[in-house]
């Protein structure tokens, strides 16, 4: 899972730029995008599935471009599914994601 970080006094900006980057990829897409999924962006499935992968890969650039341009901050964090299903079935955790670790990057 992956947020962005925006400072408060750019928000404004930031988002008329999202809404704006979401309507390209609308385009692109030919269906409606008001988020990106990357598990199916990436994987080319969905509504994907007819946006050939050099298509994708321009618009993965031009994402990263708009990032570095912005000059945000990025948060991640990673699940372990195997390790959280077992910690889950054996009661050791609540239903609640179990993460491995969250970290934050500038770009």
């Amino acid at each position: 899972m992956v947020g962005i970080v925006v400072d408060a006094k750019r928000m404004h900006t930031t988002k008329q730029e999202w809404n704006e980057l979401l309507e390209e990829l609308t385009e692109v897409a030919g269906k409606r995008i008001t988020e990106l999924h990357t598990n199916h962006f990436y994987a080319g499935k969905g509504i994907w599935r007819d946006v050939p992968h050099t298509k994708r890969d321009e618009i993965t650039d031009r994402i990263i471009d708009w990032l570095v341009n912005r000059k945000h901050n990025i948060v991640y964090c990673a699940v372990v599914k195997e390790r959280y299903n077992q910690s889950k079935s054996e009661l050791k955790i609540p239903d609640e994601l179990f993460t491995i670790g969250v970290f934050s990057a500038s770009i």
